[in-house]
């Protein structure tokens, strides 16, 4: 899936490109696939997603910032999901980053990717020490036939929507506005595994998920959507260390409501919609209990309401 620069083979079509990293693929990044089919009604061109591997934050150091939404195969999915013929990989190597601008434009966008049309974020810099930008790119292409456009920034409740945002967001366990900047509720994939059983003693057996996302939801009770690849179910989702039971590791719990079955190493999508408490310490395990029995009842409430207003699963 991830090509490096130099192995990339040349496409045998011309192509709209569309460039951006595209983690999360929120509806800043939605607004390019938008132009490009748009574009793509009168031109006939094929449409390219362009984007990289790692995340060129990670590659200069800066971890903080490179936390990615999604594994790469969802955003991969999730960008032909959302109408990309086909998406390039690009791995993020010394090869790649340093490049000039002129030659990252001729060899890559002229070149390998054989652009008609590029689409392109206004905030985009490529090239050896981020020297080139949107504007270089717009005159230097129009040599080559090659027409630019630059969208701007989408704004959601005056700021502009980016993945960064969304991360924060994300971390404080505010997944209801999340919900607005990617389009859709935020999902976390994850493979289940045994855990030590304590839902089942109380009642409510939980899927206990290892998560393959870096982000994950702040420390509560969620109301969920559990996406099991057969079938979609709603749950209630504890994040947490569990501090009733003494605390311990973090972890991912969600009891499925109206389903039972053994769902050991099996690979399931969690879509939190509303966060319904703190995740907080009782003094007994009634007391534990009759709390999960309110989440319960509140998530399911809520996840029917969600359910019919905005036509979800």
């Amino acid at each position: 899936m991830v090509v490096d620069v130099l192995s990339l083979q040349p496409l045998e079509v011309r192509t709209i490109v569309v460039i951006g990293n595209f983690d999360g693929v929120h509806i800043g990044h939605q607004e390019l696939l938008k132009k490009a089919k748009f574009y793509k009604k009168t031109e006939k061109l094929k449409i390219v997603a362009l984007t990289f591997w790692p995340h060129p934050a990670s590659v200069f150091g800066r971890d903080r910032e490179s936390l990615l939404l999604m594994p790469l195969e969802e955003r991969v999915r999730l960008l032909k999901l959302l109408g990309v013929d086909e998406v390039v990989v690009l791995e993020f190597s010394e090869a790649l980053f340093s490049m000039s601008p002129e030659k990252f434009l001729n060899e890559v966008m002229v070149g390998k990717l054989r652009a008609g049309i590029v689409i392109v974020g206004e905030d985009f810099r490529f090239g050896k020490d981020r020297s080139g930008d949107v504007n270089f790119m717009k005159n230097y292409l129009a040599k080559f036939g090659v027409y630019v456009e630059i969208v701007k920034h989408v704004y959601h409740e005056g700021m502009p929507v980016s993945s960064t945002r969304i991360r924060r967001l994300v971390k404080e366990g505010r997944v209801e506005e999340v919900w607005h900047l990617l389009g859709r509720p935020y999902k976390l994939l994850g493979t289940v595994i045994k855990g030590a059983s304590r839902g089942m003693v109380l009642g409510f057996p939980t899927a206990n998920v290892i998560p393959e996302n870096k982000v994950v939801p702040a420390d509560g009770v969620y109301a969920t959507f559990v996406d099991l690849g057969f079938a979609i179910y709603r749950g209630v989702t504890n994040v947490g260390k569990n501090p009733t039971f003494g605390g311990g590791i973090r972890s991912v719990e969600t009891h499925i409501l109206d389903f039972s079955g053994n769902l050991y190493g099996s690979k399931i999508g969690i879509f939190f919609v509303r966060r319904l408490r703190e995740e907080r310490k009782f003094a007994t395990i009634d007391d534990l209990r009759k709390a999960i029995e309110k989440d319960v009842m509140e998530g399911r409430e809520w996840l029917e309401w969600e359910r019919l207003a905005f036509g979800l699963f």
